[in-house]
Parts: C-alpha cells; structure tokens; sequence
C-alpha cells in the first residue's frame, strides 16, 4: 500500500510540475512579447524610448541604426531631427523644413526626444497641400501641434488652405529631465503600459499557481479520503448490524486497487461475520430441536422416578423394591443424554445432507433480518407451503444471491423473490434491479469448486449449482433489460 500511495502523490506532484512548466513558459514569452513591443522596431509605435535606442550622436552628427533605416525603407517614409525652429539636424544640417512639414502636416508625426530636439516622419507617400499664409505662421506652434500622444498643446488644420490651429482638451506637457539627456512623461507611453502588463502577467501567474496547488492538493485529498469515507460507513454499517456494504457512497476500481488489502480485509469481515450469523441461526435451531427432543425422552423416566419417591415417601418400608427401579432409570437417563448428544454432533456434522421440512419465506425472512438489508421484497404464491429439503443449501443459496446483487452493483438494487408451488416442489423467481450479466455462461454443475466471476456481476454460482443440483433441480438465466432475472427450480424430497 505504501508504493501504491508513494505513486499515487508522485503522479499528482509530476502533474503539478508540469501544468507549473506550461504556465512558467507561457509568462516567459508574454513577457518577453511586452519587452519587445516596448523597445519594437514598428514604426507604428515609435516613441522616445525608441530613440534612445536606435539614433546615437557621434562626433556632433547623429546617426541612426540600421534597423530603424531599414524600417523606414520599408514603411517608405521620411526621418529628420529638427530643433523647435524647423532646422534640420539630420540627416543633415541647417536646412529649414518649415513647408516641407507644413504642407504635409496631415501625414507628419512629431515626437519630442530631448531639449529643442525633435523627430520627424513623413510619409514620402504624402502629397503637398497649398498653404497659403505659411509666412505668417510660427514654426515652433507648427511643430508642437504636430506632437502625437497629445503631448501637442494645439490641434492643425486646414481651412480655406490657411493652416489655422485649435487647442487640445486632451493635451499632457512634455517634460525632460534636468540633464536634458531624456525625457519624463506624466502620459502613459508604451513601456509603462508593457512594465504595468508584466507586472499583472507575474502577479496572475503567483494567484493561477496558488489556485494550482490548492487544486492539486484538493485532487491529492479527495483521491485518497473519498475511499476511507466509503470504508469507514461500511464499518459503521458492520459496527450496527447491517452486514452489506454502503449503498449511499461510491468507490472506483482505482480506489480499491489503491486500499487494495483495506478492501480485502473488510470484504472478509463482512462475510465472516454473515457465515457466522447464519451458522448461529442454524445452531441455534439445531439447539432447539435438541432440547425440545431431550425434554420429550426425558420426561418419561423423570415422571417414573418422581413416582417412585413419592410412594417412598408413604412407604419407606418399600425402598428396598423401587432402588433398583431408580438406579436402572438413572441409568437409561444417563444414557439417553449421550445418545442425544451423540445425535446431536451427527446431525450438525452432517447439516448438508440432513432433509426436513421449513418455509422458505420464513427463510428469506430470516436472511433479510440477519443482514438487515430492507430493499426486498417477497411475493409467495405458494398456499403456506412448507418445502421438504435441505435448509441449510436454501439457506446458503439465497444469501449468495442476496449478497452478490448487493456487492456488485454500485448503488443497493431492490431484490424481489416470487415463490411459485409445483407439484413436486417450488419455484423460485429471483429479481434485481441493478446492472446485470452481459454474456452469461451457466458453469458446470459437476465441477463443484467453480466459481463464475462476471464483468458486470461477479456472481459465484458454485454455492447456488450445488443447493441445485442436491435437489435435482434446474438453474435458468433470463434475459431482461434491466438487472438480473433467475428462474430456480427445486424438487422437495418425499416425507
């Protein structure tokens, strides 16, 4: 028992380990998707973080790296740095890109980077609008209207080709550090938003492994405990006299592969404990039947001794007469106790071949109230007969197929027996409502060791075939829908 549990906690750990892995290489890659898309190369997402990353400054020029050039190509766009007049910074310097950022203002982002330093892109797609009153317009408010991530103070538009601006109700200032080397933002750019979902993806990946490990642990308990609760109602069943196992609980195969010995061992108890309840029944009548016989042979010698001494009490003189009648009735007395002792052991040694006459109803009666299992039902078309056999067979056979519709079926079946009088015996009907034989073979009435173990019943029919064939009878299985119907026929013995 102790590999089977030693298994049983490592197949759920490994579970646990594994689902812990999936989960662990899920994190991994949603984190490493949000480190990538904060720093990405997607022109669509450029920001200053982004600059920081792919334009450098060497020797008083700036350069960019060639993964921003080659996305530029592609996307089939323009890149300046101007300052916050217009004069270009790169790629190259002092020329003024006021017109050319005006009248494509409607295909132009701007974003702030450092102190009067400004990135700029510009779709070479983008047609030039006339702009009529471009002279008199500030190339700085030009500029930070064209700012993107509402970090423009204004909004630019075109009306009439005079380029006229409007104020932003969702504008944040743009602020930079004192070192002027990069900036801080009071918005909310890309790589807060990524840091922000890196910290939830680590936080749910803590509760889901939390959730995780209590599921396993409530899987670990439920598989090990649920068998116990099913073993320990069966014993309080035993502990209250009710010999079959619980009908309200359930146990898998696995479980009881896994208390393997537990099951065995509680099997065993209960049908020690229903063979010594019936042999009890059966001593007990046997006692009885001795005692009632006993009292009847002695009466006769006790009614003449108690003469005797009561004529002895008149006539004293007569003792000499009736001692000898006393001694020789003692003797036969003492006698006949032995032989009734003698009878006794013969007759509860040799139960299996004795022959009398009993009720079967009383019978089944006696079997439903040794096991008290109250789902049964006993239907008797018989006129009160009384069936001449062997009581103990009847006895053994009715209890095998009670237990075993009991046994083997996962909730308890309602039982009913119908007896039926014939001429020269009965008829006996047996019925469940449980789960039934599927591919019935009758074993061999010859081969008395047999036992037929069914998938879907597991009835043993050694001890039925036998109370059977000792009564020249027959043993027929009937097909139904549902449960089991035996028809069982047994010929009662001649007084």
């Amino acid at each position: 028992m102790n590999k089977r549990l030693t298994w049983t906690f490592i197949k759920y750990l490994a579970l646990f380990f594994i689902t812990t892995v999936i989960l662990s290489v899920v994190v991994f890659f949603i984190l490493l998707f949000q480190i990538v898309y904060s720093q990405s190369d997607n022109i669509e997402i450029i920001d200053e973080m982004y600059f920081e990353f792919n334009v450098d400054k060497k020797d008083g020029a700036y350069q960019i790296s060639k993964d921003f050039k080659d996305n530029l190509r592609e996307e089939n766009l323009e890149f300046y740095l101007i300052n916050d007049k217009g004069k270009e910074l790169y790629p190259k310097k002092g020329r003024q890109l006021k017109e050319r950022i005006a009248t494509r203002y409607h295909s132009t982002r701007i974003m702030p980077w450092k102190k009067n330093v400004n990135g700029v892109i510009i779709s070479k797609k983008a047609k030039p609008v006339k702009v009529k009153n471009l002279r008199e317009l500030d190339t700085t408010r030009i500029i930070k209207s064209l700012y993107i991530r509402s970090y423009n103070p204004e909004k630019i538009y075109l009306e009439n080709n005079k380029i006229k601006f409007h104020s932003n109700e969702l504008y944040t200032p743009f602020e930079f550090k004192d070192n002027s080397t990069g900036p801080i933002s009071s918005n909310k750019p890309n790589e807060m938003k990524a840091y922000k979902i890196m910290i939830l993806t680590l936080v749910g990946a803590l509760v889901i492994n939390i959730l995780l490990a209590s599921l396993i642990a409530f899987l670990i308990s439920l598989k090990l405990s649920k068998p116990l609760k099913y073993y320990l109602a069966w014993i309080e069943n035993l502990s209250e006299g009710k010999l079959y196992k619980p009908g309200n609980k359930t146990i898998s195969r696995r479980s009881k592969k896994l208390y393997r010995e537990l099951d065995y061992s509680i099997t065993e108890l209960n049908q020690k404990l229903v063979q010594d309840s019936m042999y009890r029944s059966q001593i007990n009548y046997y006692k009885q039947k001795w005692l009632g016989q006993m009292s009847h042979d002695l009466k006769s010698p006790l009614t003449s001794i108690y003469g005797y001494a009561k004529i002895l009490t008149v006539k004293p003189e007569m003792l000499p007469q009736y001692n000898d009648l006393i001694i020789k009735k003692a003797e036969y007395m003492n006698g006949l106790i032995e032989s009734l002792n003698e009878n006794f052991k013969s007759e509860t040694s040799q139960m299996a071949k004795h022959k009398e006459k009993f009720s079967i109803e009383e019978t089944i009666n006696r079997i439903t109230t040794t096991i008290q299992y109250d789902q049964i039902e006993v239907v008797n078309h018989t006129s009160d007969m009384h069936f001449y056999g062997n009581q103990l067979y009847i006895e053994r056979m009715l209890m095998n197929l009670i237990e075993n519709s009991i046994e083997h079926n996962i909730k308890h079946p309602y039982i009913k027996i119908e007896l039926f009088e014939m001429e020269h015996g009965i008829q006996l009907h047996y019925y469940d409502d449980g789960k039934g034989i599927k591919d019935f073979e009758l074993a061999s009435t010859e081969n008395k060791t047999t036992k037929v173990n069914h998938e879907n019943h597991g009835l043993g029919f050694s001890v039925i075939l036998d109370a059977v064939k000792f009564h020249d009878g027959h043993f027929e299985n009937i097909e139904t829908e549902r449960g089991v119907h035996f028809k069982i026929t047994l010929k009662s013995a001649i007084e």
